[in-house]
């Protein structure tokens, strides 16, 4: 192992001591890290009014978690376990603008399906989150159409998924539910999304459950892999309106990533200064978990500089791609028909922890957005009945 090498990153490496999840500090650390998603998330919500520029919305949220996690966990790393992202309509994932730009998807306005993500940690175990609303032009009537569908597959599969969760549960058999979901409204997982099994300072272990349930193609290890007790699972349902939903990268008019996540297995003989201070900088501030390249340059305008070689050249800092809906990528495609609706995705996520007796989620999610569909599962009494039991929620954190 690479002496330089941040301990933090051995997330199942019996070095880093992956610590009894039903100790009271674990549940605390997790506790604490959910409350304080679950208020930046609420907060960000709130602050998508039409007109507001993406950019300022996540520096905000950013800022939130950075100051509650030093307040009430001064003794304990803490921080962003994933930077606020806010996607529209057809985006999938990873949306945090560097600076405020005038790409066209970095404003927010009148119809827009908005989805927000973000994470926390504090000593490195992680609560991530993730909401899809609607910027309804007329509140007090329901969205329709294939919006409403979208949203209600995806809120729909994640709350049944949840309630799937347990020891011994087969991760085909989950995949195979939220994919009947889909269909059921008519609408499908996106290509190449996944739920993770989450450990100490790692958000996605090589165990995870695709959305997208394809028995001819699922390979024979996530077929029979199976939930275990203490394991820690990050739900992410990401369902779009394309048939096809297959996703390509975002073309931004910058060549500047959004997020950026350090690969501590290389090393690079860096041959500027200041790359040296900006990957310096970035192991200290945050860790192994992923970070916006705002957040980078705002610890020293300098760094910027210092991307091409630490992204490109080197590879030591790892960009995540912008993904969008091939669709929706170019609104040609979308059909000729002035009728024809936009292709949109919508995603909900959630942490849960895997007890003994049963599961648990770190914190009860938000109401999904008025919506209507005209699609619904009554077909599905197995899975109605499935949305039927309840899910503790760990101190009793509640939606505002």
């Amino acid at each position: 192992m690479d002496a330089d090498m941040d301990v933090r990153v051995l997330g199942d490496d019996a070095a880093d001591v992956q610590d009894n999840i039903l100790s009271d500090d674990v549940v605390r650390k997790y506790g604490g890290a959910s409350a304080i998603a679950h208020e930046a998330l609420r907060r960000t919500l709130t602050s998508c009014r039409p007109g507001t520029h993406i950019f300022e919305i996540c520096r905000a949220s950013d800022n939130f978690i950075l100051e509650e996690t030093a307040k009430k966990f001064p003794d304990n790393d803490r921080g962003i376990a994933f930077p606020t992202s806010i996607s529209l309509n057809g985006i999938v994932a990873n949306y945090t603008p560097v600076e405020r730009d005038t790409d066209p998807n970095s404003t927010i306005k009148l119809g827009d399906l908005v989805k927000v993500e973000l994470g926390v940690h504090v000593d490195g175990y992680p609560a991530v989150l993730g909401h899809t609303f609607i910027v309804n032009p007329s509140p007090q009537q329901p969205v329709t159409g294939s919006h409403a569908n979208v949203i209600c597959a995806a809120f729909l599969a994640a709350e049944a998924a949840l309630r799937m969760i347990k020891p011994g549960q087969s991760f085909r058999e989950i995949s195979k539910v939220i994919s009947d979901i889909a269909a059921a409204y008519h609408v499908k997982p996106v290509e190449g999304t996944n739920s993770y099994l989450m450990k100490r300072y790692l958000l996605e272990s090589e165990e995870f459950i695709p959305n997208l349930h394809d028995a001819s193609t699922m390979d024979d290890q996530t077929a029979q892999q199976i939930i275990g007790t203490n394991d820690v699972v990050c739900l992410n349902i990401v369902m779009s309106t394309n048939p096809t939903a297959s996703v390509t990268e975002y073309p931004l008019a910058s060549a500047v990533s959004h997020v950026l996540q350090r690969d501590p297995t290389k090393s690079y003989p860096l041959r500027l200064a200041t790359s040296r201070a900006a990957l310096n900088d970035a192991k200290a501030a945050f860790g192994p978990f992923p970070f916006s390249t705002r957040a980078l340059v705002d610890r020293n305008p300098k760094h910027r500089l210092a991307l091409r070689e630490l992204v490109s050249d080197a590879e030591l800092l790892v960009a995540r791609a912008i993904l969008t809906d091939r669709r929706a990528k170019d609104p040609k495609t979308t059909g000729k028909k002035d009728t024809e609706e936009p292709v949109v995705v919508a995603q909900y996520k959630m942490t849960a922890i895997v007890l003994p007796d049963g599961t648990m989620r770190l914190t009860k999610g938000f109401e999904p957005p008025f919506v209507q569909s005209v699609y619904s599962l009554q077909r599905r009494p197995d899975i109605q009945e499935l949305l039927n039991k309840n899910v503790p929620v760990l101190g009793g954190i509640n939606s505002k």
